[in-house]
């Protein structure tokens, strides 16, 4: 039986980071899975503990995982109660290890009335805590299976209460022989007394659980709704423009303009996809999920805005803009992203201050396709780097989109801005001819510009003057 108790502690801690949001963020399938394992052994272990000559390690490693699962639910009540950082869940996670091990080593050190005194105020403050969060969930969250859970807790921490008082008031008194084997014998037979209220606790407990799996599941089948939804209006309004566009009778080919709406949506569509999963997210997983599909729709209508001015409005609505606060915002933005998924990274060199009058969502555009169109071109390479230069040439100012990949030859330096020409196997040959078209409309110019090393793309456009 010697090896038990350190195979026990070793498969604890392998529990712990597994479910607990030591290695992950928590989730609501993990956080069931640890709270109904630690709940099923307890009753393992203080059965063999029973049935055979009173092991100590099987009793203290049942006492142990009482207290983990009681520790952890405080955890898992807060957690639905509102949402913790991922830092947080770690913290409190790995308070969850600890304070088992150390309930684990106290059990197996102290004996007699000291064990029973140190043992009451953990399970006392942790039964106690429990029900707090219990209570403090049900306010916030009313329902009928967290109301029985508060309820249960309740009483379960009111007979510890009444029924460990009872036996050091007894002790206290001389009424009983309390010595070490007494003192143990005294705390097993109150263990099954309270033990049928905890294993009503934890029924709640599975109840609460699965109750929060059918809402949550409940709540991404309408949050896919919500962005099927979104995806069938950029649809439509994507097929407005092009209708629009075709009863015009210019530019037929302009049907591909789907490109430019193909990385948002597709996004958008991935995103959906992994909500309706049935992979189990944490609140901060989803969370994430959810601002990207929101950005990435933002991203879709200002296309679509900027599309149909582009085409049909024929007049793009110009404001004056600060062309290095504009750059360095829109490069904070991207730049993260981009080392984070590519490995590239984004810089701005400004070597001047110049004012210009454009279209912030059409020259977003321009920008997102050079520098997609550079990431691509370093992808066999896994990174690099992207430097956008600022410069002002008498009045025009030039925005150089530079990047060390390997560069594109003389002879497709004009090419490439030709509709339907791509250097790309599933490219449609449709974002530079469309950037160029926007800086023409903007009274400036975009081109190739032969360079040492890489490809060099640069935007012109009039300086504003006052």
């Amino acid at each position: 039986m010697d090896f038990v108790l350190p195979l026990a502690v070793f498969a604890f801690v392998g529990l712990c980071f597994a479910t607990t949001g030591l290695w992950k963020p928590m989730s609501l399938g993990r956080s069931g899975i640890f709270l109904l394992t630690t709940s099923l052994f307890i009753a393992i272990f203080y059965g063999a503990y029973r049935l055979t000559d009173g092991q100590v390690a099987l009793a203290a490693i049942a006492r142990m995982l009482g207290e983990a699962n009681y520790a952890f639910l405080i955890v898992f009540l807060r957690s639905q109660r509102k949402t913790m950082p991922f830092s947080s869940q770690r913290l409190a996670a790995l308070a969850v290890l600890t304070v088992s091990l150390l309930h684990l080593t106290l059990n197996m050190t102290l004996t007699g009335p000291w064990q029973m005194v140190v043992m009451s105020l953990q399970v006392l403050v942790l039964i106690g805590w429990v029900a707090l969060e219990s209570w403090w969930l049900w306010r916030a969250q009313p329902q009928s299976m967290r109301l029985l859970l508060a309820c249960l807790v309740t009483v379960h921490w009111l007979s510890e209460l009444v029924g460990r008082s009872a036996l050091g008031w007894a002790a206290w008194q001389g009424h009983t022989n309390m010595h070490v084997t007494g003192w143990t014998d005294a705390a097993v037979d109150w263990m099954w007394v309270t033990f049928f209220l905890g294993f009503m606790a934890q029924l709640a407990v599975a109840g609460v659980v699965a109750q929060a799996l059918r809402e949550d599941k409940d709540r991404l089948q309408s949050l896919v709704k919500q962005i099927e939804g979104m995806l069938q209006e950029k649809e439509a309004l994507l097929m407005t423009l092009l209708a629009s566009n075709a009863a015009r009778e210019t530019e037929p080919q302009l049907a591909s303009l789907a490109h430019e709406l193909r990385q948002p949506l597709g996004a958008i569509q991935l995103n959906a996809e992994y909500l309706a999963s049935s992979q189990r997210l944490s609140r901060e997983e989803e969370s994430k999920v959810l601002q990207d599909i929101l950005r990435e729709n933002h991203r879709a209508v200002a296309i679509v805005q900027g599309l149909r001015s582009l085409f049909i409005d024929n007049a793009p609505k110009q404001i004056r803009l600060e062309l290095v606060d504009f750059l360095g915002r829109w490069i904070a933005l991207q730049a993260p992203v981009l080392y984070q998924q590519f490995g590239v990274h984004l810089r701005l060199r400004a070597q001047a201050r110049v004012r210009v009058l454009a279209s912030a969502v059409q020259l977003e555009m321009v920008l997102q396709n050079l520098v997609n169109n550079a990431v691509e071109a370093m992808a066999d390479s896994g990174g690099g780097s992207i430097e956008v230069i600022l410069m002002i040439d008498g009045h025009q100012a030039q925005v150089d989109v530079m990047d060390d990949g390997p560069g594109l030859p003389p002879t497709l330096h004009e090419k490439v801005f030709e509709m339907s020409y791509s250097t790309k196997t599933q490219g449609m040959g449709l974002g530079l001819w469309l950037s160029r078209r926007i800086c023409l409309m903007h009274r400036g110019h975009l081109a190739c510009i032969a360079h040492p090393a890489g490809t060099c793309m640069r935007l012109t456009l009039p300086v504003e003057t006052e």
